[in-house]
């Protein structure tokens, strides 16, 4: 008998010995008060191969993917590995009856989705038949869409499942590198070109309906892809440019376009609108009493899930994880089965502007109401926006930390397994951390006397904010320009997905938190933005950057040009801030005009710092 033992600890998963030869394996864990705890395993030793073994490799040819699937036989067992679509090895694990007790929401809904869509119906008649990919934003509003082209009299064609086949066919039309989920959306419309249906319905989603909100941004990446793959794929794709959770007559007005390339009268519109409303409210009150029920029910642990729908729904780009949680016999609630919508998101990611990161963060938030779930967030290679979800997410969910998965285009599910399977192994064996309070600091109000103020050089138009401020009479500082020092300090603390120039603000923030002096109280300002841009986050994650280093004396107030721009500056100083934006505006105009053939100096460095504009242009 050999005895393996697995401390707790972070991430609490490596053997600490085995003997190899070993037939006979039973596995020691220690608890969190330093008990042993044994358990049998199903490891049955190197001798159960040293007489009867073999393997052989075939070429699945059930889909387009091809896979390589490889199978071991072990006496009279038999395993595989290597399908993506798991057609395999779900009959290995099939026999686990814990596994098969686990319901499979992910398929649940796969299934409710299907119940929306007839394709047998498209061309089954002379109607025309539009197709729908399935990809981005209409992962989760596929009812809705196709219970309104039905009504409007036509045919709905689904796209095939994503496959290796559909990435091929997204980078073969892809203009320029972007993330995964919008290489796919190429694909799914070329495969439905190649379907030869008469249209495909690509809508350009500007914002989408929120529970607690009029409307919840999309990534600009979302709204653009339409008539990026209009432009390159020669086919009859319909681009609606939609803001969501209007009116109708907004609606109306929207789709206009689209009835008239259809044919389709606008008297039409009304009936088959409410209909598809219908349709799409039903669907989410079916996953909703879903998973209310599931919650009802005695279990120990459950993975909330949560994400994009595009990446949680879509089995090719997360590998498989509903099939790989229900094998590992865990119950998943993916976003949108949890009753989320009312909770409060203040101080908790209140100002993401993105509709799918906040549904996100209010199913993580809900989570904290029941010590028995526990966060997972699927994310994809690149994704600007995710990096700050991510950090809210370990802000809030402090004492149970979420398990990150992050994909891209490499298929390597078996890695992704053993993730999960650490992650379960130290829900099951560790104790329940002590709740730690979020580090995160309020934003400041926009208010004269929260001064000095400090700017990061982010332009010349900083000078115009530094001229504003001291002509209302506040001290005001434009920073010197970033170096390499500020540079290393910036990428210290962030996480390498957030865009580069975050980092070197990031610095430049640090520097001025470690000047010698006394740390008299002092604001950082710098000019945000209201569209759904990563700089809407930049404030929220620099407060939570000086909480965490301890620097209580420095401030962070990011103004968006909006109400808050209006509260710190007052009209008078609105007024001159407008003043020295447009004349720093015309001073590089003339300069590029008139130097055009002159050799640049290169820019100061370190404390050097080149004089800015000042005179009554700046009120300075």
């Amino acid at each position: 008998m050999t005895d393996i033992i697995r401390r707790p600890g972070e991430g609490g998963i490596a053997a600490v010995g085995i003997d190899i030869g070993s037939t006979s394996v039973k596995a020691v864990a220690l608890d969190g008060q330093g008990r042993v705890q044994a358990r049998p395993t199903k490891f049955r030793g190197l001798d159960a191969i040293s007489t009867s073994y073999d393997t052989r490799t075939f070429e699945c040819q059930h889909c387009e993917n091809r896979c390589a699937v490889s199978v071991v036989h072990v006496g009279d067992t038999k395993a595989h590995f290597g399908d993506t679509c798991e057609r395999y090895t779900v009959r290995d694990a099939g026999r686990d009856p814990q596994a098969r007790s686990v319901p499979d929401l992910f398929a649940e809904r796969e299934a409710l989705v299907r119940g929306f869509i007839d394709d047998d119906d498209a061309g089954a008649d002379s109607r025309r038949t539009v197709g729908l990919p399935r990809a981005s934003t209409l992962h989760e509003y596929l009812p809705f869409w196709a219970t309104l082209l039905r009504e409007l009299g036509f045919g709905v064609r689904l796209s095939p499942p994503s496959n290796s086949r559909t990435l091929e066919l997204g980078n073969r039309h892809l203009p320029a590198e972007t993330c995964l989920p919008i290489k796919m959306v190429f694909g799914h419309v070329a495969a439905l070109r190649d379907a030869s249906v008469d249209h495909i319905l690509v809508p350009s989603v500007v914002t989408l309906d929120d529970p607690t909100r009029t409307t919840g941004q999309v990534c600009p990446f979302t709204s653009a892809v339409p008539f990026m793959a209009r432009a390159a794929i020669d086919a009859s794709i319909l681009t609606p440019p939609l803001i969501l959770g209007r009116e109708f007559s907004h609606f109306a007005e929207e789709m206009e376009p689209v009835l008239e390339e259809l044919g389709v009268a606008p008297t039409r519109l009304r009936g088959a609108y409410d209909e598809a409303l219908a349709a799409q409210t039903a669907f989410r009150q079916a996953l909703r009493l879903r998973g209310e029920s599931l919650l009802g029910a005695g279990f120990t642990h459950a993975l909330v899930v949560v994400g994009r729908p595009y990446n949680l729904f879509d089995p090719y780009l997360n590998l498989n994880l509903g099939r790989h949680l229900q094998r590992l016999g865990v119950l998943a609630l993916p976003q949108g089965f949890l009753p989320a919508d009312d909770v409060d998101l203040t101080d908790r990611g209140e100002r993401l502007p993105w509709r799918f990161p906040r549904d996100a963060m209010r199913a993580a938030v809900y989570s904290l109401g029941d010590p028995r779930l526990h966060t997972l967030l699927v994310t994809n290679f690149g994704c600007g926006p995710d990096s700050f979800v991510q950090k809210y997410l370990t802000d809030a969910l402090s004492d149970r930390p979420p398990l990150v998965l992050e994909f891209d285009e490499h298929r390597g599910e078996a890695g992704m397994v053993t993730r999960i399977e650490a992650y379960l192994d130290q829900i099951r064996e560790q104790p329940p951390a002590r709740p730690r309070r979020p580090v995160r600091m309020p934003r400041p109000p926009a208010r004269l006397d929260q001064g000095p103020f400090y700017l990061p050089y982010f332009a010349d138009h900083a000078y115009a904010f530094e001229g504003a401020l001291r002509f209302l009479g506040a001290r005001a500082e434009v920073l010197p320009l970033p170096d390499a020092e500020s540079i290393a300090l910036g990428e210290a603390v962030a996480t390498g997905k957030e865009c580069h120039a975050y980092a070197i603000v990031a610095g430049d923030l640090l520097r001025l938190a470690a000047r010698p002096g006394p740390r008299e109280p002092a604001t950082f300002l710098f000019h945000s933005t209201q569209a759904p841009c990563l700089l809407t986050q930049w404030g929220e994650g620099y407060r939570m950057t000086l909480a965490e280093q301890g620097h209580g004396h420095l401030r962070v107030l990011d103004t968006g040009g909006g109400q808050a721009t209006v509260d710190l500056f007052g009209m008078r100083g609105v007024t001159q801030l407008w003043r020295g934006l447009v004349a720093t505006d015309l001073l590089i105009g003339w300069l590029r005009e008139h130097h055009r053939d002159r050799q640049v100096a290169a820019p100061p460095t370190g404390s050097e710092r080149a004089p800015g504009p000042r005179g009554w242009l700046f009120g300075g």
